[in-house]
């Protein structure tokens, strides 16, 4: 008889429960964690010739556009590979130039921290139309040694040459320390396509 009472108890605590389940199915969900906000970093900002992240709100971006064979000159070109003690001719640099249409695009962004465009880190891009597969390439025919320009090769994919501007013709001041502060947090991002 003790047995049966038991039994019997053990049955109603064993409904009582499988009841309160079926009545009320959300007390036996298992609670997941909250998930840990993470930092919102910034979205990656896109151009035709590359990516980059922008980290500073306050870096504006102004794009320019031009022709080509307009923006590089052959005896411009000639003249700098004189600079660093190259005796490349004008006749070469006309050959590589002809690889371009007369009217064919290239871009260069300045990154700044103003709007009237006087200081700040400017990139020029034009279409890899040599098929160089290195730096050492690039630099063969287009580096310069001239302190204060704006076509210095940089980088470069199969579609893209990057060239970058100096921060400065050497005398300090305080334009050079603002380039070389946005060029530092702009360059560590920028991927060629």
């Amino acid at each position: 008889m003790k047995r049966t009472k038991i039994l019997l108890i053990l049955a109603i605590i064993i409904i009582i429960v499988f009841g309160i389940k079926q009545f009320y199915p959300h007390t036996s969900k298992v609670v997941e964690p909250i998930e840990k906000q993470t930092e919102t970093k910034p979205e990656l900002s896109e151009t035709n010739e590359f990516y980059y992240k922008n980290y500073e709100t306050t870096i504006k971006t102004i794009q320019s556009k031009f022709v080509i064979r307009d923006y590089f000159k052959a005896k411009d070109l000639s003249q700098y590979a004189k600079g660093c003690d190259k005796n490349l001719s004008v006749e070469y640099f006309n050959t590589l130039l002809n690889k371009f249409s007369e009217t064919e695009i290239g871009s260069s962004y300045l990154f700044t921290y103003d709007d009237n465009q006087n200081i700040g880190y400017k990139i020029t891009l034009i279409p890899n139309r040599f098929a160089y597969e290195n730096l050492e390439q690039f630099n063969n025919d287009f580096e310069s040694c001239l302190a204060g320009g704006e076509l210095y090769p940089k980088n470069l994919s199969e579609k893209y040459l990057l060239f970058e501007s100096s921060c400065g013709s050497g005398m300090e001041d305080s334009s050079i320390k603002i380039c070389d502060e946005i060029k530092e947090k702009i360059n560590q991002t920028i991927k060629l396509k």
